[in-house]
């Protein structure tokens, strides 16, 4: 699930959380099984966390995913979690922004600002981008 729905900072489901929640699958699955078999335990906490600390957790992973290890039998695919946590950091502080504006009085507002794509950054062609698709 998306960091900001776990937050409960959005209360429409956009695109961009779909998109988010890929990643957090590709993480969960490069990170714990080898072909079909689960041969790790990380990111246990993530599983009975309850939304807040997963939200927490989960913006940690962003900010430090050089502690990522992907399982060998993923390695192809797990190239793509370094890229798709930096797009999706970099839209999160591009929210963090709109919102202290929006609440402080800033010029841009929801109407200004698109809040469907964080100002275009995440679409699913900038997505399929990363993954080598345009």
């Amino acid at each position: 699930m998306a960091i900001d729905l776990l937050e409960g900072k959005d209360k429409i489901h956009w695109v961009r959380h779909d998109l988010e929640s890929i990643l957090w699958v590709t993480v969960w699955y490069t990170a714990r099984y080898h072909e079909g078999i689960e041969t790790t335990r990380a990111f246990q906490v993530w599983r009975k966390a309850d939304m807040f600390t997963l939200a927490e957790k989960k913006v940690y992973f962003l900010n430090t995913t050089d502690l990522y290890e992907p399982t060998a039998h993923f390695n192809t695919i797990a190239v793509w979690v370094g890229p798709l946590a930096e797009l999706f950091l970099d839209a999160r502080n591009v929210g963090k922004l709109l919102r202290y504006k929006v609440k402080h009085g800033g010029a841009q507002t929801s109407e200004t600002f698109d809040l469907e794509t964080l100002g275009g950054r995440i679409t699913y062609k900038t997505f399929l981008g990363i993954l080598g698709e345009e």
